[in-house]
């Protein structure tokens, strides 16, 4: 059976969360062409209304398949009025990408998306996003995060570096005793610690990308399929937990006239 893994959007508003959906599927599908929340064309903004004011009003899915994983996608709202519609996607989700704008101050509403996610124990992905403008402030805004959120922050394109290496082995005390002796760690054993941390919650990657121009992007989906292999266990138990049940009543005929088709869109999640 393939895995299912889901992953959970979480953002403050305009921080490029729907762009980064739509980003992530293009990767995946080669023959989709993203939307733009200007166009209101995205696949997750689905309501005329969030098409009418550029905003995501209710979590929405889209699931795409790389190296063999399936990957559930949920975008949640990022405005603060919709912030049940965030809770409630927390029951169903393995990890979490927190997008925060390299362009802009740390927002309240980031700190406060964190905190919910560290309180029920999802590990979090950053994405610093927009990191294409002028006007990007990564080195201000990460040590923000520093701050203000954690100071556990993994550099995802430095992992191979030897003081990334050096912050995971500290953490561990077998493996310090074996490092200070003088003994070479092998690099597989480095790449499964990263990713104990990680699922542990002992430390955050920080990717730095582009929903606009694609960087960052395949770090970040090579990141969900890898996270996959330490989380996911075929001897697990199969199990399934109903996320969602959505209505679709109406649909506009061949005569152009509108008639009721009744089905259920259940979206289940393992």
């Amino acid at each position: 059976m393939k895995k299912i893994i889901n992953i959970g959007i979480f953002a403050h508003v305009d921080a490029g969360k729907t762009s980064l959906t739509e980003a992530l599927y293009e990767f995946t599908n080669k023959h989709y062409q993203k939307g733009t929340i200007k166009h209101g064309n995205t696949m997750t903004d689905s309501l005329d209304l969030e098409k009418e004011r550029g905003i995501t009003i209710k979590t929405a899915a889209v699931s795409f398949t790389w190296n063999d994983i399936k990957i559930n996608l949920l975008d949640t709202p990022g405005h603060v009025d919709f912030f049940a519609e965030v809770v409630r996607t927390l029951e169903a989700i393995d990890l979490a990408v927190l997008v925060i704008a390299s362009n802009d101050q740390l927002q309240p509403q980031t700190r406060k998306l964190f905190s919910y996610l560290t309180d029920v124990g999802i590990p979090t992905v950053f994405f610093l996003n927009k990191v294409d403008l002028e006007t990007a402030q990564v080195k201000e805004i990460t040590e923000e995060i520093y701050e203000k959120m954690t100071k556990e922050v993994i550099a995802y394109d430095k992992l191979n570096e030897q003081a990334t290496w050096e912050s995971l082995i500290e953490k561990n005390e077998n493996l310090l005793e074996h490092y200070l002796t003088g003994e070479r760690i092998e690099d597989t054993t480095l790449k499964q610690e990263f990713f104990n941390q990680f699922l542990s919650k002992k430390c955050y990657p920080q990717i730095e990308g582009s929903a606009v121009t694609g960087v960052g992007i395949s770090s970040l989906v090579d990141l969900f399929a890898e996270s996959s292999r330490y989380l996911l266990n075929d001897s697990f138990e199969l199990c399934a937990y109903v996320y969602k049940v959505e209505f679709f009543n109406r649909k506009r005929g061949l005569t152009g006239n509108l008639f009721l088709v009744r089905f259920i869109k259940m979206i289940v999640f393992n």
